[in-house]
């Protein structure tokens, strides 16, 4: 409302008893800001449970099969050449690795001009050649690069090579070595077989001379070249994958001297490679995913889902795939127990006993054929409950948040109501006021009259 005076003529504080009704009238609009303020605790809770039910299921994915549960872990006797990592398909085995050469991508570097924008090369074709060109792009087993007066400078260059790069396999960048011609056009190779870059500039015309291959700290390519257990092992990439099954080297020095067209292995140092089952790993797995159950249940217990049957019914329908057994054992027996609040506890002595000595039931229990264990028990049910269109939750958010938009615009509907209420009021009490006022006026005159009326008759 605008600027009211209220009670002129009659004193009463109209606008005092304007808000006064207004505010009775307000209860009902308060009230459903109150079940707004509910339901929007409510789906917030429930999309707290609902990210809780995500997250274990991340750590079901650990568990549910055989090759998810097995941790391994190869641990070499020194890094000076080498990372690993294992994968569950690892064979538990010691292993002796020499690395003799790494492998590398040729690069090619020009001698170097004065200025890398000002300095031109004249005009034509520069030809492209190397050993990895594919004969189905370029039939003639060279590229023709076309050079003219928009980029015959070494930057020029530069652009007209990588204009392609992704198809004939070169890259081309320029550097700076800092001497009075600093700048150097440098070619380089995507992949090992990119071997023997040529290129040849002799069909420019004009311009400067084109600078030549530097052949001092130009490098050629070349394969890695290392042993394991005796047996050479040749790649094209310094990540091996397939050498020892189930486990990736990770090469980055090799050994000084080697010379792979007269191999002298005995000279090599050898790194030893253990692969053992990670017990640890395995442990943690256990631990993380009795954690992220543990979280789920305490979200539950959020008062704003006031004991919420979904929900309860996703805890009831989890903790019955938690109490499958095999052969007579279940987790209790391996390690972890549920306590009275309905939380999950590791008793961390059972589980280094059962991961140590009983890793084959423990697997069996919780893996089984992927289908029939906890894991895939327990991620069946949560890939049904976190659907994000058929999931029981995500049906009750939608409720929610369809009840929600519903209270809005009641909320909405009952502020214009109340508006208009508010001005009907306004505009009753100001013609009271008008009236009042009139009749006081009124009243007034005839006082006056009166008063006239008797001074006559007294004189």
């Amino acid at each position: 409302m605008g600027l009211t005076l209220g009670g002129l003529a009659t004193g009463m504080d109209t606008n005092a008893i304007v808000d006064a009704l207004v505010d009775v009238r307000r209860g009902s609009i308060r009230r459903l800001e109150s079940r707004k303020e509910t339901s929007n605790a409510r789906l917030e809770a429930l999309k707290t449970f609902d990210s809780k039910l995500d997250s274990l299921m991340t750590k079901v994915d650990g568990l549910d099969t055989a090759r998810d549960l097995l941790a391994n872990k190869a641990t070499p006797s020194s890094e000076d050449y080498l990372k690993t990592t294992a994968s569950s398909s690892a064979v538990p085995g010691s292993y002796e690795i020499k690395v003799g050469q790494l492998a590398q991508v040729e690069k090619v570097v020009y001698q170097g001009v004065a200025d890398k924008a000002t300095t031109t090369f004249g005009t034509g074709t520069i030809r492209l050649d190397h050993d990895g060109l594919d004969v189905a792009d370029y039939p003639d087993g060279y590229v023709d690069i076309t050079i003219d007066e928009t980029n015959n400078t070494l930057e020029g260059i530069r652009d007209a090579i990588n204009a392609d790069s992704s198809t004939h396999g070169v890259s081309a960048s320029i550097v700076n070595d800092g001497s009075g011609t600093p700048y150097r056009l440098v070619l380089t190779g995507k992949s090992v077989g990119d071997a023997n870059i040529s290129l040849d500039a002799g069909n420019l015309t004009g311009g400067a001379v084109f600078p030549t291959k530097d052949v001092s700290v130009s490098r050629n390519a070349q394969q890695a070249i290392v042993q394991v257990d005796g047996i050479t092992i040749t790649s094209d990439t310094n990540t091996l994958t397939e050498a020892i099954p189930g486990v990736t080297l990770n090469l980055s020095q090799a050994a000084s001297g080697f010379d792979p067209l007269a191999p002298d292995w005995s000279s090599v140092p050898s790194t030893q490679l253990e692969v053992v089952t990670d017990t640890d790993g395995i442990k943690k797995k256990v631990e993380d995913f009795v954690s992220a159950f543990n979280d789920l249940v305490k979200a539950s217990k959020d008062e704003a889902l006031d004991n919420d049957s979904g929900v309860q019914a996703v805890l009831r329908t989890l903790r019955g795939k938690l109490y499958s057994t095999t052969d007579g054992t279940g987790l209790y027996q391996l390690g972890v127990k549920t306590l009275k609040d309905g939380t999950l506890e590791v008793d961390s002595t059972k589980l280094a006993d059962a991961v140590t000595n009983k890793l084959d039931l423990l697997q069996s229990l919780l893996a089984g054929d992927g289908t029939t264990g906890i894991g895939g028990q327990l991620k069946s049910s949560l890939t049904s409950f976190t659907s994000p269109t058929t999931g029981l939750l995500a049906g009750r958010q939608s409720i929610i948040e369809s009840s929600i938009r519903s209270i809005d615009k009641e909320i909405a509907r009952s502020e214009d109501q109340l508006t208009a209420y508010e001005q009907g009021l306004y505009q009753k009490f100001s013609a009271m006021e008008q009236l009042v006022s009139s009749l006081n006026s009124q009243g007034s005159y005839l006082s006056q009259q009166a008063s006239v009326w008797s001074n006559l008759n007294n004189n």
